[in-house]
């Protein structure tokens, strides 16, 4: 089989700055190639092909969820976040949603958790239907997440667009801005993991 031989190979790097200061970068690359390589596939004139009856059932209707089941699913987790706000401090939900609302300010708050609210948390056990919807059913969780992207879409920004700073520099005061942000979202994260 002839091997392809490089007779003549050239790469250039150009950095151009414009009258702004701003910087670019520009690449060529030149290869020449005289001989090419003939390349050819074979098959096994012996494979076996087996086939087998498969455990499942062969109509994808009842192994898959319709439309209107996802649509179903849908609009009974709308009704149970948006009844959940309501609801008295006794009932399962009610006091996940309480609960997880006080946890949520104590984060943001970055204070250490009380007494009180440990022993509540301690107590929510599994009695909820809210586990993992937090964010739908807790109005605060939901508004805050907005408010840290918007900081952190506005901050990242802000230090790209500094252009006396190297950008190992950017780099490290984005990845300080992002990590000071997140912070409270981190901590609440670790206390529902611990539920």
């Amino acid at each position: 089989m002839p091997v392809a031989k490089d007779t003549r190979s050239s790469i250039s790097l150009i950095v151009l700055t414009d009258e702004e200061g701003c910087r670019s970068l520009a690449s060529t690359c030149i290869a020449n190639v005289t001989e090419k390589r003939k390349r050819t596939v074979q098959f096994d004139a012996d494979v076996l092909v087996e086939q087998f009856s498969s455990p499942f059932p062969t109509n994808n209707d009842e192994l898959y969820y319709k439309k209107e089941e996802y649509a179903t699913f849908r609009e009974s987790v709308q009704e149970l976040t948006f009844a959940v706000e309501y609801m008295p401090e006794n009932h399962p939900d009610g006091r996940y949603y309480h609960t997880i609302a006080a946890l949520h300010r104590a984060c943001r708050k970055q204070k250490a958790l009380s007494p009180q609210l440990e022993s509540e948390l301690a107590g929510l056990g599994e009695s909820s239907s809210l586990f993992g919807l937090e964010r739908m059913a807790v109005r605060e969780i939901r508004q805050s997440k907005k408010e840290c992207l918007e900081e952190m879409m506005y901050r990242i920004l802000e230090i790209q667009d500094d252009v006396l700073l190297e950008e190992n520099d950017k780099a490290e005061m984005i990845r300080e801005q992002c990590e000071r942000i997140s912070l409270a979202s981190c901590a609440f994260a670790m206390h529902l993991a611990k539920l």
